[in-house]
């Protein structure tokens, strides 16, 4: 057993070192990339002084201040990463010399862990900067070129009327605009320097669940769905997040609006406003591209959350940009640093709190993004405890067989479905009568339970007609207190049953194959044949290897 440990220990120490080496990779790519900043920014400095660009000096101020940031956590992250290397050795020396290693081994995993966070964090910082210098560029030549062909022009220039020029003047913003990139900057920057919300309880349980838990997992083979339980836990750990980071969220009933893309999610919420200063965005393309905590307070915020925790304040004509194409303009995908955005707005719920997912279905207009807001709308569904599901009337008028299927791939274990046929002013009073009996029918053909149906008209924001009961009742029913200490609890507890559960059937299966093989020995010993000892040899073995099974899952059922 000891042989097995120190097997486990040496193996666990190559990991590491593999780990280190990436590290370092990304270390020295980084350093390439803050030269390749530097010179870039000579070529902006030198632009500034040749020409009558004022744009410029700010934006080679921030980065040249950004830059600065840059090269000093380098430096930082270096030393961290030698001396890291150098207890790493120290760790080699003692397994070679077979001294006890395994705490160590522990210490410096999580230091690792740890220093590769804030080197992606780094790498992230880097190369959105090196990203926003490489378009501005494009921005300065795009300039310069058109300057060179009207300097070409006659000298006496075609009159414009007033109008078309400042329509000329307003078409000019928007990518060419250089505030465009400074603003994006900015808003990495911001989000990537957030600092975490401290909380001691939580960083006690993430550093049970990444170390200790995962420490377990690893050698714990008995369950069959291992990966998905990992998944489901992982997500109780961003739950847990966002309400220690966002507070407001905590004991809410949360419900998730639902649907696919132009579905009308984004208008349905907002109807709820009772201020229109702020808005989610919405748009005949597809908008929401980062989940959206939206709850009731007295004033207007719009909030990123960072996955480290963080927060930063959006402001709202910032906010009415992010969308798909917003995210997309990124050399990285955004949502890796900013998963989860919160508007707090006056409305009239005020145990509600409603999450606006990205639309599930597959959409040629988002290319690269739409696997991944497939995943994030499944996610933020299963953590809700109601969904309300939106089917836009703009089509032919029935539940579309993706939105039927993607329903039935939902957990829908204590949650509730309730379903909202929008846009429901573009039929006649007969043809919705139709439509929600159709939808009824489909519903119960396919075995989805469901609270009610109703038909929505989200221009005047009334109900047409409804289905067992009205969308307005159920909400009044839904907003109510929801302890999300309780719904936490029970998520963990069923992670954890689900492990004893397959450890108590893996040691069943134990104890019967130990009554086999003490059966197979006794009628060995009876036959009294010589050319059976070797296989009484094998025999007894076995029986001792499952011995130790036996011990080690009552261990881990104690």
């Amino acid at each position: 057993m000891k042989d097995n440990e120190g097997d486990y220990t040496f193996f666990r120490s190559k990991l590491l070192k593999i780990g280190q080496n990436s590290l370092s990779k990304e270390l020295r790519r980084c350093s390439r990339n803050l030269s390749k900043i530097k010179t870039e920014l000579s070529y902006f400095k030198e632009e500034s002084k040749n020409t009558k660009k004022s744009y410029l000096k700010d934006f080679i101020k921030t980065v040249s201040y950004k830059l600065a940031q840059g090269q000093d956590q380098n430096k930082k992250l270096k030393k961290q990463y030698q001396e890291l290397n150098g207890k790493l050795k120290e760790l080699e020396r003692n397994l070679r010399s077979k001294q006890p290693a395994t705490k160590m081994l522990s210490e410096l995993e999580k230091d690792h862990h740890s220093l590769a966070l804030k080197i992606r964090d780094h790498a992230y910082t880097i190369d959105a900067l090196l990203h926003e210098l490489t378009k501005m560029k494009t921005v300065v030549n795009t300039e310069d070129s058109g300057n060179k062909k009207i300097n070409k022009r006659t000298a006496t220039p075609k009159k414009i009327p007033l109008e078309k020029a400042n329509n000329k003047e307003k078409t000019a913003k928007g990518p060419k605009d250089p505030d465009y990139y400074k603003i994006r900057l900015d808003l990495v920057s911001k989000i990537l320097s957030a600092k975490g919300v401290e909380n001691k309880a939580f960083n006690q349980f993430v550093g049970l669940i990444d170390n200790e838990f995962m420490s377990f997992a690893n050698k714990e083979k008995s369950l069959a769905q291992e990966a998905q339980t990992v998944l489901e836990l992982q997500a109780v750990k961003k739950q847990l997040r966002n309400i220690v980071t966002y507070s407001s969220i905590y004991n809410k009933n949360i419900i998730a609006v639902g649907g696919g893309y132009s579905a009308g999610k984004s208008t349905f919420i907002n109807r709820f406003f009772k201020n229109t200063a702020i808005q989610l965005p919405v748009g005949m393309k597809p908008v929401t591209a980062i989940p959206t905590y939206v709850v009731s307070g007295q004033k207007n915020t719009i909030k990123g959350l960072s996955a480290k925790g963080g927060k930063i304040d959006i402001p709202a004509d910032l906010y009415k940009k992010l969308s798909h194409d917003f995210v997309k303009s990124f050399s990285f995908n955004l949502k890796d640093i900013i998963p989860v955005v919160t508007v707090e707005t006056p409305f009239a719920y005020n145990n509600i709190c409603f999450i606006d997912t990205p639309g599930y279905n597959p959409s040629d207009t988002v290319d690269g993004f739409t696997g991944k807001d497939m995943g994030t709308s499944k996610e933020y569904l299963e953590q809700a405890n109601v969904v309300l599901w939106i089917i836009g009337l703009d089509g032919n008028g029935t539940i579309p067989q993706s939105d039927l299927n993607f329903l039935q791939e939902i957990s829908w274990e204590d949650k509730k479905l309730y379903i909202i046929a929008n846009k429901a002013d573009l039929k006649s009073k007969d043809d919705i009568k139709d439509i929600l009996d159709n939808f009824q029918d489909v519903l119960d053909e396919n075995d989805i339970e469901y609270s009610g149906v109703s038909a929505y008209d989200s221009i005047k924001g009334i109900v047409v007609d409804f289905r067992i009961i009205s969308l307005f009742s159920f909400l009044d029913n839904m907003d109510r207190r929801v302890e999300s200490r309780d719904r936490i609890i029970s998520d963990l507890e069923e992670i954890f049953e689900s492990y004893k559960r397959a450890i108590e059937k893996d040691k069943e299966e134990v104890d019967e194959i130990k009554k086999i093989i003490h059966s197979l020995e006794l009628d060995l010993l009876e036959s009294n044949f010589d050319e059976h000892s070797q296989k009484n040899e094998q025999i007894k073995r076995l029986e001792k290897h499952f011995e130790s099974k036996e011990k080690e899952y009552k261990k881990l059922l104690e």
